[in-house]
């Protein structure tokens, strides 16, 4: 009798062991390089190399948020003084940048057109200055200069759109029609259409209505052989001088479909 109740007693605390590891899945660190995924996207995601800012306790940088219908999304924050300090040459590197960012490991490949659809909901902050919410760039490639292509922001509660137009120029374009307080506190619905081509064509939707605005042209160097793209906050450090206001941004159902 008493070998079947210590059984009985070994069973149940590995089960409630094993219950209680898939829960504690959503708040575990995430290792340099971890791909990331969902059953309700199409791509998946790498943790930038050198991990998030804050990768541990209630203000963990990137997080998976389980909703009470089971749906699941991932969560990124960043407060004043997350800084990026990747070494680099043996050294701290950027450190006038605030950023927690996930990069994809799907590719625009070129010469081709895409869909990229996504839910965007804006949970706080984000009326610091040139706060990016998405962006791309043309992959790394030896003797290529890499830099993004296209960056969306928010900027002091605005749409900005920061257009590469050459090797080294960029373009900005401001548009009101789009504010923080439309992507505030709901869910949104994102669409982007990018070609790949050497006149480079972008234009980006927000609940099924085009940004009018960011309907360009841009640039891609003829050297890169891709382009990938990113989400999450990227923002400069401190801009007036004074604390940044914590900014906190989900996103879900990532799914990119190829049209050409």
């Amino acid at each position: 009798m008493k070998l079947k109740t210590l059984l009985l007693t070994l069973l149940l605390s590995l089960s409630v062991g094993l219950i209680s590891n898939v829960y504690s899945n959503e708040d575990k660190p995430f290792y340099n390089g971890e791909w990331i995924s969902d059953d309700d996207w199409n791509v998946g995601f790498n943790i930038l190399r050198y991990g998030p800012p804050v990768n541990n306790g209630k203000d963990r940088s990137i997080r998976w948020i389980t909703e009470e219908d089971g749906n699941k999304f991932i969560r990124i924050q960043v407060k004043d003084g997350d800084l990026w300090t990747a070494p680099k040459n043996g050294k701290a590197g950027n450190k006038v940048k605030e950023r927690a960012e996930l990069k994809s490991t799907y590719v625009f490949e070129r010469n081709s057109k895409y869909q990229l659809d996504f839910n965007l909901r804006v949970v706080d902050g984000y009326n610091n200055r040139k706060e990016t919410f998405w962006q791309i760039k043309n992959k790394w490639a030896k003797g290529c200069e890499n830099f993004p292509e296209i960056m969306l922001q928010l900027d002091e509660e605005v749409l900005r759109i920061l257009i590469r137009t050459a090797l080294r120029e960029m373009r900005v374009r401001k548009d009101w029609d789009l504010q923080l307080v439309d992507l505030k506190g709901k869910w949104n619905s994102i669409r982007i259409i990018l070609d790949t081509y050497k006149n480079a064509n972008f234009e980006f939707y927000v609940n099924n209505q085009l940004v009018r605005k960011s309907k360009v042209e841009y640039f891609i160097p003829d050297c890169a052989p891709s382009v990938e793209f990113k989400i999450g906050i990227y923002r400069p450090y401190r801009y007036y001088d004074e604390p940044s206001t914590t900014s906190i941004i989900d996103y879900d159902k990532i799914v990119v479909k190829k049209l050409k």
